[in-house]
Formats: structure tokens, C-alpha cells, sequence
């Protein structure tokens, strides 16, 4: 009987699954356990190169270009923000063709100039169009503007400078406006080369806007004081 009872109880711790338990490992300074020292990080070297005659000198670091410029010769930044502030509903490529047409149209027309002038006058002929395009811009820039200010409940126009960038803008602004008022029966590559040879040439409508908002801010002069209020 005893015998029978020891076989039994083999058989079940045979069947019982072994539970083994981990001790987790101190961070103190126990007997038989060591701390562990954190090994210092390794820092790269400075690199050093022989540079000309024996000079040395160290690489430095370089800022990365905008996604906007282009390191191509042919790339101008004012054509490609004129281009962007005729673009319509996103469609960036008809605006492209239209500015690159147009200033084919300016190429062929000043050489057309340029054949009929005498030989004296040939040098004074832009055949350039890029430049004709810089010149027409610069001639529709507006010297001064002005901006609504309150006082006392009233609402006053007074003349302040803007900066490069705003006439920039309002230049392309009057040159693209013309551009579209005029005739549809043209094409709109033809009519802004129109305008912009006339913007060069210190005529139409364009350079009249000019004019115009210039004229306004000179007429509000008596409310300049109110701008350093």
C-alpha cells in the first residue's frame, strides 16, 4: 500500500510542470553582484585637412538653397514670382508659357527695332528681353503709398513708403490688370509683351496707374503726421 502511494506521487510531480523563478538583478552594491560602470560616449574626432602651402582648415557647413531657386543660368527670380502672381486656379504651367511667349514676342519685336535704327542709334536698342522686363517693372514701381489709419473716428489715407517687395508687387499687379483688360481678340502672351514694352518705353496704362496712386498719396500729404501716432 505505502509502495502503490510513493508511485503515485512520482508519477504526479512527473506531470507537474516545473516552475523556475527569477531573481532580478540588483542595482546595488550586494554581495556577489558588481556594479557596472556606464561607458563614456565615444565623440567623433575633429577632422582635419591639409589645405593649400600646408594651411590646415576644417569643412564648414553649408546652409541648403530653398526649393525655389534654381541653380540654372537661366533662372530669374523676379520672372518666376511674376509668373506665380499671374497664375490662376494653380494652372502654373499656362502661366509660364504665356510669360516665356511674351518675352519671345519682346526678343523678336527689338530686333525688328534694332534692324530698322541707324547705326548710331543701334546701341541705344534693348535687345535683351529679361532686361526689358527688369526695366518695365522698375519703370511701374510706385515711390510712395499709403494706408488707412483711424483718428478720432475718422478714417484717413496716409502716405507711407513701402518697402522693395510691395512695389514689386504692385507693379506686377498693374502690369498683369492691363494686360487682361485689354482686347480678348489677342492672345494674352501678345498683349502683355504689348504692355510691357510700353512700360519700358515709360507709356501705358500700367505706368498711368502708377501715377494715379502716386498722385493720391501725394494729395493726402497734410496726414502724414499720423503716421508716427
Amino acid at each position: 500500500m505505502a509502495l502503490a502511494c510513493i508511485s503515485q506521487l512520482k508519477l504526479a510531480r512527473m506531470s507537474i510542470p516545473a516552475v523556475v523563478f527569477y531573481r532580478p538583478a540588483s542595482t546595488g552594491s550586494a554581495a556577489g553582484h558588481k556594479r557596472t560602470k556606464k561607458r563614456p560616449k565615444s565623440r567623433p574626432k575633429k577632422t582635419e585637412f591639409a589645405g593649400i602651402d600646408g594651411v590646415e582648415w576644417r569643412p564648414l557647413r553649408v546652409k541648403a538653397a530653398r526649393p525655389d531657386v534654381d541653380p540654372s543660368v537661366f533662372y530669374d527670380g523676379l520672372v518666376s514670382k511674376f509668373v506665380n502672381q499671374m497664375m490662376i486656379s494653380g494652372q502654373k504651367q499656362m502661366s509660364r508659357e504665356i510669360v516665356s511667349k511674351a518675352l519671345h514676342l519682346i526678343k523678336r519685336k527689338q530686333l525688328e527695332v534694332y534692324d530698322k535704327a541707324k547705326e548710331e542709334d543701334k546701341a541705344n536698342v534693348e535687345v535683351d528681353p529679361r532686361a526689358v522686363f527688369h526695366q518695365a517693372v522698375e519703370n511701374c514701381k510706385p515711390v510712395m503709398g499709403f494706408g488707412s489709419i483711424k483718428r478720432g473716428g475718422k478714417i484717413y489715407l496716409v502716405p507711407i513708403p513701402f518697402p522693395d517687395a510691395r512695389r514689386r508687387y504692385f507693379a506686377s499687379d498693374w502690369l498683369i490688370d492691363t494686360a487682361r483688360d485689354q482686347s480678348h481678340k489677342q492672345k494674352m502672351e501678345i498683349r502683355l509683351s504689348n504692355e510691357l514694352l510700353a512700360a519700358y518705353n515709360h507709356e501705358g496704362k500700367a505706368l498711368q496707374k502708377k501715377l494715379d496712386f502716386q498722385k493720391l498719396a501725394y494729395n493726402n500729404r497734410a496726414f502724414a503726421h499720423y503716421r508716427w501716432w
